[in-house]
């Protein structure tokens, strides 16, 4: 079945405490697959660590095929990030937002350049990244409902892109 968009999941092994900056970012972030079917979603899925057993510091990154995932990409500048910790279940809750995303079930999907998975010391990280939402007035709103209610989260933050 072919999904609407072309998806690229990526990898990132920046696991140092060491400040992040472009060249070190791009120097640990691999790009492992590009899809665009649902079948190839799910073989490429089964083989990819889930949340649970990646190191600190380490991302699994789900874009667009054509957006990079990183904030000086034109898509993603001027955007930011919806976040929330998951404790629990964040496998589960990992594979809920990529169908949701892949499979387009949320009105606000043109909205989305990504997903992150990172995994800190004591919980797991989860980012939705947006393009600028200066441009979509009342969006923002919409879409922190949207993501409180199909995934269960009551602590959400939206955080702004630093400009690069």
């Amino acid at each position: 079945m072919l999904l609407k968009n072309k998806y690229t999941f990526w990898v990132s092994t920046q696991r140092t405490q060491t400040k992040i900056d472009k060249d070190n970012y791009n120097d640990n972030l691999y790009k492992v697959c590009n899809f665009e079917t649902a079948e190839q979603f799910w073989m490429y899925y089964q083989w990819i660590a889930k949340p649970s057993t990646i190191p600190e510091g380490c991302q699994i990154l789900l874009f667009q095929e054509e957006i990079q995932p990183m904030w000086e990409d034109k898509a993603n500048q001027n955007g930011g990030r919806f976040v929330f910790r998951c404790k629990n279940n964040v496998d589960r809750v990992w594979e809920n937002i990529l169908l949701s995303y892949i499979g387009n079930q949320c009105t606000y999907n043109e909205f989305v350049c990504g997903v992150v998975v990172n995994q800190k010391r004591s919980f797991t990280q989860v980012s939705i990244w947006v393009k600028n939402m200066a441009s979509y007035q009342n969006q923002e709103d919409k879409i922190t409902q949207w993501v409180k209610e199909m995934f269960g989260i009551n602590e959400l933050e939206f955080v702004q892109h630093p400009k690069s």
